[in-house]
């Protein structure tokens, strides 16, 4: 009796992280849905200040790299880190870290979505420090006693699901630092 318990209660936690992982996989191709029909590709869209949203396709992994690989290599590789992120899953017990597991592996599923419906990543967040603020720094750095000029700097266009699955791994890093060291 005590088994067929241990057994439910074992179930009921592995669907509550499931959902939370499809709830990932939905926020990120929700908000995806509604840049591909609101913005138009490479037009920018300022949100705040240092913020924008800008359409783009990433055909490549993180970063653009492997952009000229082919789709089937990119969709092996995703499939793989998915399985291997599922495994590691299934070998934890602490929940704080199937909590981050799962957060990575929804967005790596709402990527993967998009590489079979549309052949790319969609990217749309554009974070970028101004010019302006980056002048400034000109002012207290002198290189050979001649100004430097700054142009904009942006960080890679990425997305919701890039978000969750890049929080969650630095999350999952530094719980596993400080467990190991309590």
């Amino acid at each position: 009796m005590r088994n067929i318990r241990f057994a439910k209660k074992r179930k009921q936690i592995h669907t509550t992280y499931f959902l939370l992982c499809m709830l990932v996989m939905i926020i990120d191709q929700a908000s995806k849905f509604h840049a591909i029909n609101n913005l138009n590709i490479y037009e920018v869209f300022q949100v705040f200040p240092c913020v924008n949203f800008i359409l783009s396709f990433n055909k490549g992994i993180s970063f653009s790299m492997f952009d000229s690989s082919s789709s089937i290599f990119i969709i092996g590789i995703s499939i793989f880190c998915i399985s291997l992120l599922i495994w590691a899953y299934l070998r934890f017990n602490d929940s704080i870290e199937r909590l981050f597991l799962s957060l990575i592996v929804g967005g790596a599923i709402g990527n993967i979505v998009d590489r079979f419906t549309h052949g790319a990543v969609v990217d749309f967040i554009d974070v970028y420090i101004p010019s302006s603020m980056l002048s400034r720094v000109n002012s207290y750095i002198q290189i050979f006693s001649s100004q430097v000029i700054f142009s904009d700097w942006h960080f890679p266009t990425f997305n919701i699901a890039d978000s969750f699955i890049t929080v969650s791994t630095i999350g999952l890093i530094f719980y596993n630092l400080f467990k190991k060291n309590s």
